[in-house]
């Protein structure tokens, strides 16, 4: 598996944890903030929720000696880091996933979830799945096809929520849009399209998720009002808000207008059942149901 963030949104948190991976070594900047001198290095710099989680560190021995290795700290309880997904609501849960042995715990991390929390909730989404991108190879040690390794465990995962309970839901995040990422919701039950309601994007993410769920999050849902409406016509995508970032608008901050042109679309999304097609060419234009659509 290449190194790459894998995130997993267990609660409706919004703001993330970024440290420096040691991994990819350590550069002195004069700069109040060392990040910008790894962007400008172009190394990799993955979010860690529990910095345990990485690969054993090299310790240079005494002159003339070869480095030894440094194990890490005791990993966390599975089911301990599953109960702090859930009760934890000011960060996303970060894995790398740069290693089979990581890839496991990240399975064995699924399985403690469904299995204190399975009962409980309509379906989960691996938030920011679209940071492992199309073609990546990853980087040294651990080589390699990241992309398609990243579809498999997709479909590995949902697997296992599908056998936890036929009744859940297990989504990607793949951020489909005109930059061509990975679509690793062909392997999901859908996809949380994390491009902010973005009426660009919607035509992109119609294919993946073809008679599947897609939906998104609107950080600016009084400042983009009618990204919410294109996003239910024509594409039947549910009505996003959100708090915590943008306009930071949830419906108990609404005034009267706004929280009646809320529901009024959310009446109008719920009468109808979702049910993705793909766009069609008439005249040399793009329609998806009977409306034209730009690219």
């Amino acid at each position: 598996m290449g190194q790459n963030t894998l995130v997993l949104r267990g609660a409706a948190a919004v703001a993330a944890v970024v440290c420096m991976w040691s991994a990819v070594g350590e550069t002195r900047d004069a700069r109040v903030n060392p990040m910008i001198a790894l962007h400008e290095g172009r190394k990799l710099v993955l979010g860690l929720t529990h910095p345990a989680i990485v690969a054993p560190r090299q310790r240079g021995g005494p002159a003339g000696q070869p480095a030894t290795s440094v194990a890490p700290a005791a990993l966390p309880a599975l089911l301990d880091a599953a109960r702090e997904t859930v009760a934890y609501r000011d960060s996303d849960f970060t894995y790398t996933n740069y290693s089979d042995d990581n890839a496991d715990r990240f399975r064995g991390y699924m399985a403690a979830l469904l299995d204190e929390y399975g009962k409980e909730i309509d379906g989960l989404v691996w938030d920011e799945t679209f940071t492992v991108h199309a073609a990546d190879k990853g980087t040294q040690p651990y080589t390699g096809y990241a992309d398609a390794a990243m579809m498999s465990l997709v479909d590995e995962l949902r697997r296992k929520v599908e056998a936890f309970s036929p009744h859940l839901a297990f989504l990607s995040s793949d951020d489909l849009g005109p930059d061509f990422r990975a679509p690793y919701a062909l392997a999901a039950h859908g996809n949380y399209q994390d491009s902010g309601c973005r009426p660009d994007y919607w035509p992109f993410g119609l294919l993946p998720n073809f008679r599947n769920v897609l939906w998104s999050c609107n950080w600016f849902p009084d400042t983009t009002w009618d990204w919410n409406e294109r996003a239910v016509d024509p594409f039947g995508a549910p009505v996003a808000i959100s708090n915590g970032y943008g306009d930071d608008l949830g419906v108990s901050g609404m005034n009267a207008a706004q929280a009646d042109r809320m529901l009024a679309l959310f009446r109008k999304r719920s009468a109808r059942r979702t049910r993705i097609g793909w766009l069609e060419q008439q005249g040399g234009k793009y329609v998806y149901g009977g409306k034209e659509i730009p690219l």
